[in-house]
């Protein structure tokens, strides 16, 4: 790989990678796209130096750390090394990644000891990030203790319901609904650190799809047979002489009980072996809220580096993949009814925007600066 310019020049020739056209038929305006193609399309370049599992969230699923959580939209920790390490980022230096995601960014520069700061909008991504940066300080010996008691034994009976939206009822079998509320509402009353207490609330978070009759698909979720939701529609169905709607089957649906526990132990192994290692002092910072607003409230002059894959712009709804998890952590209508806070539709030109307005270097005017892009 070769160091990217952060200004295009004017005699950098496009390469084959740009389009003449992007709306089908020119079905919407994209005189505003076809202008950054001009100008910043000789900067793209292809590369075989990664595979298929670098560049998603393949690679990270038996990853300490970046594994407690899936994440299926974001890239690999080895392809942020990678890319830090290739583009000459060192401790002392700061990266930007403005569509944060599962945090992978930030996570990988803590380790290193690189400064990192981040934007993410989904209440979801805040949890996963509060609880895996923490790592480094969790106290094993509580984190045992809340694995004793949830082997040993049985919460009391919750009176708080699921906090459910239209489009996630009927998502977990009666029984496994009452024992996630029962597990929440039980982890509150426990004596526990503010971090430990924390960890709890991400785990149950991190295993409502393994527990519940739906799965991932893309944007969407796929639907067990089995959910009252499918049932009283597939009914509907038949007596108006249509076909059944044919869902998934997931097979035995796991216990809370069971999953906590598989859970909270790989955390504490990862925790222990992480712990023996801690990294060099960095600073890493989530913003929460919108790139299309965040971002220009940032300083000029601060970031090295930016490594982010932007989000599919107005193609895909990421509340409706992290439905469960948005309406456990209580987001609630904001979901439907927000969706310029809550939805993915960033305009394209806020991304390709980016090395000007948010990535500014400290280095003298004649260096080039690094832009790591994942899309």
């Amino acid at each position: 790989m070769q160091q990217l310019l952060l200004f295009a020049r004017e005699d950098l020739a496009l390469q084959s990678l740009t389009h003449a056209q992007f709306s089908h038929d020119g079905v919407c305006p994209e005189a505003a796209r076809m202008a950054l193609e001009q100008t910043y399309g000789g900067l793209l370049q292809e590369s075989n130096t990664f595979n298929r599992q670098l560049v998603s969230f393949q690679a990270n699923k038996t990853e300490r750390l970046h594994g407690w959580i899936k994440y299926r939209e974001g890239f690999s920790a080895g392809l942020v090394e990678s890319l830090l390490g290739d583009f000459g980022i060192k401790p002392g230096d700061t990266v930007l990644d403005p569509f944060a995601g599962s945090c992978t960014t930030l996570l990988v520069a803590q380790a290193l000891g690189v400064n990192a700061v981040g934007i993410e909008l989904l209440p979801n991504s805040h949890l996963a990030w509060d609880a895996k940066s923490r790592v480094y300080r969790y106290d094993l010996a509580e984190i045992s203790h809340v694995l004793h008691l949830i082997e040993s034994q049985t919460p009391p009976p919750s009176s708080r319901p699921f906090p459910h939206l239209p489009i996630t009822e009927s998502a977990f079998p009666p029984e496994v609904e009452r024992d996630l509320m029962a597990y929440d509402q039980w982890f509150d009353t426990l004596e526990l650190s503010a971090d430990t207490r924390l960890l709890c609330r991400f785990a149950l978070m991190s295993i409502l799809e393994d527990v519940s009759y739906t799965r991932k698909d893309g944007q969407y979720l796929r639907w067990d047979v089995r959910a009252e939701k499918i049932r009283a529609a597939n009914e509907r169905r038949r007596s108006q002489g249509l076909a059944p709607v044919h869902g998934i089957n997931k097979g035995v649906i796991p216990s809370v009980k069971s999953e906590l526990l598989k859970v909270l132990t790989r955390i504490r192994y990862d925790a222990q072996v992480l712990q023996r290692e801690p990294p060099p002092p960095s600073s890493q910072t989530l913003v929460r809220g919108n790139t299309l607003s965040e971002l220009p409230k940032m300083p000029p002059a601060v970031f090295d580096a930016v490594i982010t894959s932007p989000p599919y712009a107005n193609r895909y709804d990421y509340t409706r993949t992290y439905a469960l998890e948005l309406a456990y952590l209580g987001v609630g209508e904001g979901i439907s009814t927000g969706c310029g806070r809550i939805c993915s539709p960033v305009p394209s030109r806020i991304v390709l925007n980016l090395p000007i307005s948010g990535t500014s270097t400290r280095r003298s005017a004649g260096q080039p600066t690094s832009m790591l892009f994942s899309t």
